[in-house]
């Protein structure tokens, strides 16, 4: 099936609305659909370059373009264009922002009424448009860039920094963030930094400004920033805050539905919010996360659970966007993302490449064998049949696995993101594949039991594991995640302090009342095997979930 973004009317500048464009069209040629970017006039963003695989096509008129299965209007200036297209399946209208400074409320609702089909990047957004126009809204998001924006690889007690996006329009609020950052400034003593896409005054008070950065000079500033404040007013779904917040920022954010953050900004619980125009307690929020490390970082740490969770990745996102719009694609694009071997991200590289033993084979032959015989009796104790399929989450050469197929256990499949690990699983005729452990192809409801061991803290959100397990798990099953009480703050990702482990169960013990699952916390003994006693550092902790 063939899409097509229409810019024409539009235009592709350097602006974050066509760099969200952009990176939704090569996530989707990325999954296999043909796309294409119309415009009547050439290409004027240079943030990065477009693949040979998604052409920016240039025509005087729409009418000039081919047929599309479905065409997207990009703003509210193409929607006009996009309904008189003839050679057209589908016509939809990705509204990513209530264009309000662009023209009049009465013709913008005009254009929600135009017969296009109507998608919002963010819940305010959708629920305007249908209060508005009376025509339905679905919800589409872009997704995240995971992977590629990442907390720093370790926190250190650094000088607090400040951070914004600057922008001279009116619903930017650059005015609130000058009073805000001179006042920082005065009575805090920290430094401000900026992000912009245009020149920034010479007195506006910031120690730094990045214009127009580079990829890589965009993660380093939200890497070193610890406290990100949201002012704007009128967003669709702002995404500068949740950038900040996948490189571990915590966020001071503007209360205001229209701000576009009530998806991800949830007063006391992922961020500080600030009621309408409310400075004093704007800097009330500032002052306390700049002098309180620890609230900071556990706020920060909640804050990107939420976005990894709830907002999610660029491509499950874009699989959700074809679910709903190209069902016809579905099929084949699944087949397609099971056969790849997915590279693993530099972050998980480091992971494969941690400690020697890790990445040998003889150095780690035995535990797994020595964990079936505990395993089964576990499993014998909640009455799972041997007929359940098992996942087994990195499953490294797959000799766990090999024990399990000896002892009767009828379908285990395995996944890690080490690549030799994999060619080995396969060598032994065991059934493998190259995924990440918080997003999997699989099917939902696809396994009865769901074991992991030494995964969790060496992934940088566990919850979000443990969330994409439960989508998998069929009703009745059993989730077992097995990791130390011995937190190693040099090798381990997550988990690194007993503050961490603690922190983590009690999130586990909220996120399975809100899910409404039983779970179940165990020690580990190695004579024993797995019973209910008093955790030890040093020894094992077990976190069994049933659905």
């Amino acid at each position: 099936m063939k899409i097509a973004f229409n810019l024409h009317d539009v235009g592709a500048g350097n602006n974050g609305g066509t760099r969200t464009i952009f990176l939704s069209a090569i996530e989707l040629a990325r999954l296999g659909i043909e796309v294409e970017v119309w415009a009547e006039n050439p290409n004027e963003f240079t943030w990065f370059e477009l693949p040979e695989d998604v052409p920016f096509v240039v025509k005087k008129s729409i009418h000039d373009h081919g047929p599309v299965d479905v065409l997207v209007a990009t703003g509210a200036a193409s929607v006009s264009s996009t309904v008189a297209f003839e050679k057209k399946g589908k016509g939809l209208y990705w509204i990513r922002g209530i264009e309000l400074w662009a023209m009049p409320r009465e013709k913008l609702v005009a254009g929600y009424r135009s017969g296009l089909t109507l998608m919002a990047n963010s819940t305010w957004a959708a629920k305007w448009v249908h209060r508005k126009s009376g025509v339905p809204c679905k919800i589409v998001r872009p997704g995240l860039e995971l992977g590629i924006l990442e907390p720093p690889p370790s926190i250190e007690d650094k000088p607090v920094v400040l951070g914004a996006l600057y922008s001279s329009k009116p619903h930017k609020r650059a005015k609130d963030i000058r009073k805000l950052f001179a006042r920082a400034k005065k009575e805090l003593g920290i430094e401000t930094w900026v992000l912009s896409n245009e020149p920034v005054p010479n007195d506006f008070p910031s120690d730094m400004a990045f214009v127009q950065p580079s990829g890589d000079e965009k993660k380093e500033m939200y890497q070193r920033v610890n406290i990100w404040l949201a002012t704007t007013d009128l967003e669709g779904l702002h995404l500068p805050p949740m950038e900040a917040g996948l490189c571990h920022c915590a966020l001071v954010a503007h209360g205001v539905p229209s701000a576009g953050m009530e998806d991800y900004a949830v007063q006391g619980k992922t961020a500080l919010v600030y009621e309408s125009g409310n400075l004093e307690q704007a800097f009330s929020h500032i002052a306390k996360l700049a002098r309180d490390k620890d609230f900071r970082d556990k706020l920060s740490i909640r804050f990107r659970r939420h976005l990894v969770e709830n907002i999610g990745s660029r491509e499950r996102n874009m699989l959700d966007f074809i679910t709903r719009f190209m069902p016809g694609a579905r099929k084949d694009v699944r087949k397609r993302i099971a056969k790849k071997n997915r590279a693993p991200t530099p972050g998980e590289q480091s992971l494969l490449n941690y400690t020697p033993a890790f990445r040998n084979e003889a150095g780690i032959s035995d535990w797994p064998k020595k964990q079936v015989a505990p395993f089964e009796r576990l499993m014998a104790e909640l009455k799972v049949s041997k007929n359940e399929p098992v996942l087994d989450m990195g499953c490294r050469t797959g000799v766990f696995m090999g024990e399990l197929l000896k002892r009767g256990w009828q379908t285990v499949i395995g996944i890690d993101i080490c690549s030799p690990f994999i060619e080995k699983a396969r060598s032994k005729g065991l059934k493998t594949f190259m995924m990440r452990a918080d997003g999997t192809t699989f099917p939902p409801e696809s396994f009865g039991v769901i074991w992991s061991r030494h995964l969790l803290e060496h992934v940088t959100d566990p919850l979000a594991v443990v969330t994409e397990q439960l989508r998998l798990l069929k009703a009745g099953g059993v989730i077992v995640n097995q990791f130390p009480v011995d937190p190693n703050e040099v090798k381990h990702l997550s988990l690194s302090t007993p503050e961490a482990e603690q922190e983590f169960g009690r999130n586990l013990v909220e996120w399975a009342a809100t899910n409404e699952v039983q779970i179940y916390f165990y020690g580990h003994s190695a004579k024993k095997g797995f019973i209910p006693q008093e955790v030890r550092k040093g020894s094992e902790m077990l976190v069994v979930v049933r659905k």
